[in-house]
């Protein structure tokens, strides 16, 4: 599909970099490809020559190969999520870019009448102590837990 993609650059250098400085060129016809590619083919193009536009385009990938449901996120329910928690089985947020939980933690938090976050509910407070020590340690431990199973692994 791309082999004649150099002789396009060459051939079509002006055209080719207008479409490169365009803000969304995704949106914007492919010189020389357009109406020559599928979904997948596009999102190659644009990996490769504009990777900072990729999430668009895979995005738009998603909704035509599997339909558009997998690009709805179900927000996260802070007070079904705080029920499943226990002194012994704390939450843990593991964060992508973007993501905070801090809105719906603090919700919680004055829902709760507690004021502050670490001490939802009386459940945590004899360990608040604790869980203030805990959060630094947590990176360390998780380290700690790999090695260990790669240690195991190695002597089964």
């Amino acid at each position: 599909m791309f082999s004649d993609l150099p002789d396009s650059f060459a051939h079509n250098l002006d055209t080719w970099k207008a479409w490169y400085d365009l803000e969304s060129p995704e949106a914007s016809p492919v010189p020389d490809y357009e109406g020559r590619m599928n979904v997948f083919q596009k999102l190659v193009l644009v990996r490769s020559l504009r990777p900072d536009r990729m999430l668009t385009t895979a995005k738009e990938y998603i909704s035509q190969a599997l339909g558009s449901k997998y690009l709805i996120f179900k927000a996260l329910d802070i007070e079904s999520t705080w029920t499943e928690s226990s002194p012994v089985i704390p939450l843990i947020f593991l964060l992508s870019p973007g993501a905070n939980p801090n809105q719906g933690i603090m919700s919680l938090a004055k829902r709760k009448k507690t004021g502050q976050p670490a001490g939802l509910t009386a459940k945590y407070a004899k360990y608040a102590g604790y869980i203030r020590i805990l959060i630094p340690f947590v990176q360390v431990w998780i380290q700690y837990l790999w090695v260990k199973d790669k240690r195991s692994k190695r002597s089964n």
